[in-house]
């Protein structure tokens, strides 16, 4: 019972403490008596209105005598301040005056006695009447203002060294989480990392390697690619050339024969590209066949292909770009005499070979191209279109005449493909 009662006074709650008291005299021994606060108070006597200093509320506990009892009074006899003086041991300490000398120790006693706000003490012994009269309210917003800004000032320099205390501890932070990521994963990090060095070092390797051979590369192109080219042996030569044409683009052409290279392979891709059909051929196939399925006939058949043709310029662009070459080629059907049923023609419009070489009315050219379509314009003719960035001119004559060509200086005529 003893220990359950001692654990239910310690879960109560405190005891509340009673109010003390306090006897004062002033200098001229009128005594002046109250409650003690939890602040100091500074007082005027009211008889004579000196002042009065006055201790705060003490937070020790009350002293106990041998029997028990509390040795100062637990409760204030207002308006009988005898009787509770009576009740002290010591009697109350007079006040000596402050005010009056004139060291300098005085002085600044006096300064600080000014500072004090004092309270008036009035209508008998022991009662308060009122506080001094204290500075007007405007003069106390403008300190408030005042002391706002010299506040900011002196905050802002504390701003920035806070902000660059966070700063480094979120770098800080940072680093460390950083430095537990590794950890989490040092092996297959470490791992990786060699894999990729064996990886690029094998790269390296094999593109200085490939670096080392493609003179010899672009040195087999340029002899044996274009003799194959010369002889028929057109797939021979399209390997070759076409080899040594990527050899010399890696080197930057920087390799005697460059152009001849790259001119050999691009006629012998257009070589051993060309459609199974003349276009003769293609345009009697065309006007047979349905138009709903011609384009998808087109696209599988011969889309792609090149063909060559030896034909002659009858008509250029004007001063402002405006038209397109005309060739004196026309497509006829085969056994057509001279009113065709069906007729086409080539359209030059964006082919960029002959925005390239800029050829002039009545000018020979020996070209082959990729056929982009073979479409009816919807009135009298079928328009041959090429591939925009697919013109060569054919300049090896031997391997024209491997394709039954006539020998070069020969004129060949207007039905000559």
């Amino acid at each position: 019972m003893s220990r359950a009662r001692n654990l239910l006074r310690g879960m109560a709650p405190a005891a509340i403490g009673r109010p003390q008291t306090y006897a004062v005299a002033c200098v001229e021994g009128h005594r002046l008596s109250g409650v003690r606060t939890e602040g100091y108070q500074a007082l005027r006597c009211p008889t004579c209105g000196e002042g009065l200093f006055v201790l705060p509320r003490s937070f020790l506990p009350e002293p106990i005598d041998g029997g028990g009892k509390k040795v100062y009074p637990s409760t204030l006899e207002v308006g009988n301040a005898a009787t509770i003086a009576a009740r002290f041991d010591d009697e109350p300490v007079a006040l000596t005056d402050v005010v009056g000398g004139g060291g300098v120790e005085e002085r600044q006693d006096a300064e600080m006695l000014e500072e004090v706000e004092w309270v008036d003490e009035g209508g008998g012994e022991g009662a308060a009447v009122g506080l001094r009269p204290g500075p007007s309210p405007e003069d106390l917003a403008e300190e408030e203002i005042e002391r706002g800004r010299r506040g900011a000032v002196e905050e802002k320099p504390a701003g920035r060294r806070a902000a660059r205390k966070r700063t480094a501890l979120k770098v800080e932070e940072s680093r460390v989480s950083w430095v537990e990521w590794w950890r989490g994963r040092r092996n297959p990090l470490i791992f990786g990392g060699v894999a990729l060095l064996v990886v690029g070092t094998f790269g390296f390797l094999s593109w200085r390697s490939r670096m080392a051979e493609l003179p010899k590369i672009a040195e087999a192109g340029r002899v044996e690619g274009l003799a194959a080219l010369d002889a028929g042996k057109f797939d021979k030569a399209h390997q070759l050339l076409s080899e040594a044409k990527r050899a010399v683009v890696s080197l930057g052409d920087a390799f005697e024969g460059a152009e001849a290279i790259k001119q050999g392979a691009d006629e012998a891709a257009i070589i051993t590209q060309l459609a199974t059909a003349s276009l003769e051929e293609i345009l009697e196939q065309a006007s047979r066949a349905d138009p709903k399925e011609w384009t998808k006939e087109f696209e599988r058949l011969y889309r792609g292909r090149s063909v060559i043709m030896d034909v002659h310029v009858t008509g250029v662009p004007n001063g402002q770009g405006e038209g397109a070459y005309a060739l004196d080629y026309r497509v006829f059907r085969a056994g057509e005499g001279g009113a065709p049923q069906s007729m086409g023609r080539v359209d030059t419009t964006g082919f960029r070979l002959f925005e390239l070489i800029k050829p002039k009315v009545g000018d020979r050219l020996t070209f082959g191209a990729r056929l982009g379509s073979f479409q009816f314009d919807g009135r009298d003719e079928w328009l041959v279109k090429f591939e925009p960035e697919s013109g060569v001119i054919m300049t090896h004559a031997k391997a024209l005449e491997a394709l039954g060509w006539p020998p070069a200086g020969e004129n060949g005529g207007e039905d000559q493909p």
